[in-house]
């Protein structure tokens, strides 16, 4: 695990407006509902802040969503579900504003756990790599002064 998560995890909490964390019945609920299992980066926020608005007087602010609110990116960009609009894969954890989003690839393989940005009419072709993983997210995020490093 990313040896900055901790620190994240405490300026969300802090700083941040981070909500109380989840109980593993919660986690189960999503895990069975998205059918893919989430980095362990990603449970150990969830434990500890169930979503948080990161400098919501900027835009993009940086809504990571509660557990319950995590969807399908097509289903979060077009409303839709279909594999046309989104691979099952990629699911939503945190509004950019404007329909826009940040994305978790939860596909087995090498980019499993990549943070993308995914942008409607862009998206799923050219999603834009934001992070290599949750913890490096966080890490950016808690310390860019709400603007956008990619």
């Amino acid at each position: 695990m990313c040896s900055r998560l901790e620190e994240s995890i405490r300026i969300v909490l802090h700083a941040h407006c981070g909500a109380p964390g989840v109980e593993e019945s919660e986690i189960a609920r999503l895990v069975a509902r998205l059918g893919f299992t989430l980095p362990d980066e990603v449970l150990a926020f969830y434990k500890r802040s169930n979503g948080a608005r990161l400098f919501s007087w900027s835009d993009p602010v940086f809504d990571i969503l509660p557990m319950s609110a995590i969807i399908g990116m097509g289903e979060f960009m077009y409303g839709s579900s279909d594999p046309e609009y989104s691979p099952a894969s990629m699911v939503c954890f945190c509004g950019t504003g404007e329909r826009g989003g940040l994305a978790l690839d939860l596909a087995n393989g090498p980019t499993y756990g990549e943070v993308r940005h995914c942008y409607p009419l862009m998206f799923p072709e050219d999603s834009i790599l934001v992070a290599s993983g949750f913890c490096e997210f966080l890490w950016r995020a808690v310390n860019c002064g709400g603007e956008s490093w990619w």
